[in-house]
This record gives structure tokens, sequence and C-alpha cells, in this order.
């Protein structure tokens, strides 16, 4: 199975048709009937509850079946419906309990027992005797690891799993090829109902982290007996602290108020204060006049001069701005088994030859951040990314390496490709621009759908290419990994699943396998950055930049910021009551 590219560009473009807000609030909420939100806060004590946000998601979602949740949008939905057995602190930067009160990591680092929480409840749905929501189990666990195993069109997140859990790639192939040989993945055990253990094949002290990926959400699985995986859009059930409770696809998901929600706050009252969510889908919708206009609460997609100009026109104590880098790179990669690009000094040479402060300054409006700490973004708590050496601009210094790779001005260099996806034709052309006036070799750019773009890379046909890679969990792992040697040849007819640079360095493997296996956070960490620095010295691709996010969001809505990974959640959150104002939004 093809690995599925976690890509900025990789996002669902599905064909929307813009619905009148103001309908559309009135089928999620109305201050005048209950039944409307199916949600009962008249013994509520607090000011905090009530209201519905509103929020935009420019290009939709993929599914709301969390093994084909492979997009922001499909993550901003299900964080708010489901949950992991750990979650992500606030920044989403540290793991912390959610469905599994604690754990033990014990053979170092092989084996892993999480004691579950008692009394949660999956959401009341027709999938239940009676429709209501039984209690979670560990055994709904190990259903959802073995989902993730299961091969299919619906399943995109096998890649997570593969060869980590003891058994996994046995039972994938196995399923595969139908042949019934293996019937569950080996290294699951349920030990009881409210405990489970975890084998892996090798020693991975940061498997906490990816079991808060999104893939790895907790759902029953009678809701994919009843429905299906291919119908779970509009019947995802979870424990979360909503429900989803309306999709119209291309249009809008509504989310409701779960009331039966395990969470309380400090005070002892029910979580969560918000009544409902609605997310809408539309690309060509005008969200800063929306959000002026009281039609939506939070927008992301502004850059930086457009966020501060609205500000600057719009009254203060209505809108607040938060800035935050989010766990993506762009990088440009090599193809390492074609000869121009096994030697080190011209790969450094074009890495001199390229200007990614001008890039980040000129490209972005602000939307990103100069990729000068390496591959790994330096938002990952605990990874001190200010130790890295950079590779700086240099262009007399790129001429000087060509010439001694044998290419003095340039000749005899051969003629490339270097391809970009739509959308990022100015970034190509600039860089393009920047190798020819700098080194004085040709550059063709080629500009693909990025669906077409990434089976070329993949399968080796690409000199040069530009990639972006945003996290699922927050683990300098999840980057390096792109570039881990060990399952890769040096036949080009043999697809890889990872490493699209097809880049093999026994020390930078060395440096990952024993990062990978420290217990020690801060050792490990510092391993992790030993690995990037490693990277940057070998030019294994060269870091372009670091996504920034300007998120806009009203002033009243409180205990409401994006995350490293760019995902609110709105269990905490609430609209700030002002003085006489009586009104739910």
């Amino acid at each position: 199975m093809k690995l599925r590219i976690k890509n900025e560009e990789l996002r669902m473009k599905r064909t929307v048709t813009y619905l009148i807000f103001g309908w559309l609030l009135c089928v999620v909420v109305s201050c005048g009937n209950r039944k409307d939100t199916e949600v009962v806060v008249e013994n509520q004590k607090s000011e905090k509850y009530g209201g519905v946000v509103r929020r935009n998601i420019e290009f939709g979602f993929a599914s709301l079946y969390p093994p084909n949740a492979s997009d922001n949008g499909s993550y901003q939905i299900l964080r708010n419906v489901m949950e992991n057995l750990v979650s992500f602190s606030g920044s989403g930067s540290m793991v912390e309990p959610c469905l599994a009160e604690r754990w033990e990591i014990l053979d170092s680092a092989t084996r892993f027992v999480f004691h579950l929480r008692k009394n949660i409840y999956f959401h009341d749905d027709p999938c239940f005797p009676g429709g209501k929501g039984r209690e979670f189990k560990a055994s709904d666990v190990a259903y959802c690891l073995h989902q993730v195993c299961e091969p299919g069109p619906q399943n995109d997140a096998f890649w997570i799993l593969k060869d980590r859990i003891k058994g996994a790639t046995e039972y994938y192939e196995s399923r595969d090829r139908g042949d019934g040989l293996v019937d569950s993945v080996a290294g699951v055990h349920v030990v009881d109902e409210n405990t489970i253990e975890i084998i892996l094949n090798k020693p991975y002290a940061g498997f906490l982290n990816i079991l808060g990926a999104p893939f790895l959400f907790i759902y029953p699985r009678e809701a994919v007996k009843k429905y299906g995986v291919e119908h779970l859009d509009d019947h995802a059930v979870g424990t979360g602290p909503f429900k989803v409770s309306k999709v119209l696809p291309g249009e809008h998901v509504t989310l409701i108020r779960n009331g039966n929600y395990w969470k309380m706050d400090d005070e002892g009252n029910a979580l969560p204060y918000l009544d409902g969510v609605v997310y809408t889908f539309n690309p060509s919708q005008n969200e800063l006049a929306d959000l002026q206009n009281d039609k939506l609460d939070i927008v992301s997609s502004a850059g930086r001069q457009t966020a501060e100009k609205f500000l600057s026109g719009n009254p203060k104590r209505k809108f607040r701005l938060m800035e935050s880098t989010v766990l993506s790179t762009t990088f440009i990669g090599f193809q390492h088994q074609m000869d121009m690009f096994r030697n080190r000094d011209v790969r450094r040479a074009f890495a001199m030859a390229i200007d990614i402060k001008n890039l980040a300054l000129y490209m972005f409006d602000g939307l990103a951040a100069p990729g000068e700490y390496g591959v790994v973004p330096p938002t990952i708590s605990g990874y001190d990314a200010t130790k890295i050496r950079p590779v700086s601009y240099d262009p007399d210094m790129a001429k000087k390496l060509l010439a001694k790779a044998g290419y003095p001005n340039g000749k005899g260099f051969p003629s490339i490709e270097m391809m970009f996806p739509e959308g990022h034709e100015k970034m190509g052309e600039a860089v393009q621009d920047m190798l020819q006036k700098n080194l004085n070799v040709h550059v063709d750019l080629v500009i693909m759908p990025f669906q077409e773009l990434i089976p070329r890379v993949y399968g080796g046909f690409v000199p040069l290419f530009r990639m972006g890679w945003a996290a699922d969990y927050p683990d300098p792992e999840s980057f390096l990994s792109l570039f881990y040697g060990a399952p890769v040849t040096s036949d080009l007819s043999v697809e890889v699943d990872i490493n699209p640079c097809r880049y093999k360095n026994p020390e930078f493997d060395a440096l990952y396998e024993k990062a990978n296996a420290e217990i020690d956070n801060k050792k490990r960490m510092e391993l992790y950055r030993q690995a990037d620095q490693l990277l940057l010295d070998d030019v294994a691709a060269i870091p372009l930049s670091y996504r920034i996010e300007f998120t806009l969001i009203r002033a009243s809505l409180m205990n409401c910021r994006p995350n490293i990974l760019r995902t609110f959640d709105f269990t905490r959150t609430y609209f700030r009551k002002e003085a006489g104002d009586l009104k739910t939004k």
C-alpha cells in the first residue's frame, strides 16, 4: 500500500454550495426550541453555557471514519467528536491522559500497558440496543487498532502501525491475500475490560504520540456494523464532547452538545459549555466579511498583512489575532539515487543558491518562517532547535562547490526537471530563477496536480521536487522518518512508501533508531536534534519553510486557540457574556 502523504496540499477539494448562514443557524440552534439542539442546560448554574461556534473549513473534509481521516478538515471535526487513549495539551505539544487514565512503559519501550477510565459512554445512537450508548471498554481499543490494519480503499492509515506493533504487518498482508492465516494482530492483548497491552516490534518511546493521532480515535464496532465505513460521515459515534447532528456533504457539518460527556470543569460543571459547533465548507467564502458580520467566529486563512489590516479597521475589543507556528515543513527534495545528486557538494551548492529567507518573506504574506532549523519545526516541546546550524545562503560558495564537483559555472551539469504542485507556481519560478542565476544550471519547472506528482516522486522519477509534510502527532520522529533509509533499495523500479528522496545514510539511521528507543525524553530529543543536524550537514533535502498560521477569533470566545496541529478543542470554549447580553449566539 502506498503511504498517504500528509501534505499541506492534500486537502479534499469538494464542490460546495454556500448555504445562507442565518437559515443554517436556525437548523442548529433555536433559543425558543430546545429540541433543535437536543441539549438541556436548564439545570446548569454556570453562565458559560450556551452558544454555537461557527467556522468555515475551506476545502471540506475527507472522512469522519478515523482510518480514512487523511486531512486537517477531518481532524478538526473528529477531535470534538471522538477521543484517543491519550490526548495532547492545549498547545498540542505534550501527551496527557484521555481515555487511558494511566500507563506503564515496560521492557525498554517495547511493551505498553494502558489502564482505561471507567464509566465513559459512547454517544447515544441507533447502532446500540435501545439507542443508548454503551460503556467504553478495552475491546474497543483492540477493535480500532485492528481496523487500521485492515486493507481497503477506506483505510489510509496502515503506515502509522506498519512494522511498529508486533504482528500488524502480518495481519494486514494476510487480510490482503484473504488466506485467513492470521486472525489477529499478535501485539494487541485485551487483559481485562479496562486494561489493554500493546507490544511493539522494537523500542519506540514516542509510541504514545502516535496513539494521539487522528487515525487512532476510538469508536464502537456497532457503528461500523450498522452503517459501514463508507457511511460513517453521517454517523460518526465517539465518546467526545459533541455529537454529529447533521451532515450535508459539501455544505456543512453540525455538532451538538453531548449531554453525557464525562469531563467536568474545576467547579464541577459538566462540559462542554457550548450548545454546538457548525463547520461550513466554502472555498469562495469571504471569511473576513462574515467574521465582521457575525456569521463566523473563527478565521484561520488570513495572512499577516490581511489580518492586521482587518484589525485596524475594527474595534480591537471585538476580535483578537493569534499567531502560531504549526507542525508543518516544506522542503525541496533530491532524488538521491540519481547520479547528479549523489555528490554532496552538488546538493550543498543547490542549498546555498536558494535564499529561503526572501522566499518566506515575499511569497507567503507572513504565513511561513524560513526553514533555518532543519526538517523538524522549532515548535515541539523539549526539542531545542536553537542548537541547529543551518546551511546559509551564499551564492559565491555555491558556485565554488559546484565547480569542485566538476561543473564549473554549471558547465556539463545536465538539464533537470523540478516538480511543484499546482498552487505553488510563483515559489517554483522563484527557486528556478535562483538556481539558474546563481549556478547557471538549466532547470525545467513542471507544475502538475498534487495527486499526479506524488506517484512520480515516490516512483523515483523526479530529480528535484517540492514536498510539504504536516505531522499528525507532535514528535520529531514524524519528520525524520521521511529520511529513514532501511526500507530503501538502490533499485528505482522498487516502490517505496516512505522516504521520497530515497536517502540512505547508515549514520543517520543509527541515530534515528537510537532516539526512538531512548526512554528519557530529554536525551531522546537531543538525539533527534543530532539526527536533524546530520540531515542538514549532508543536505539530504533543502528545508524551505515552516507554516505560520494567523487566526482571527471573536474576542468574546474564551478558551479558544489553535494548537500546533492546527486543530481546536472546544471542550472548554465558551462565550463571555457581556453586561446586559441575554441573547444566545
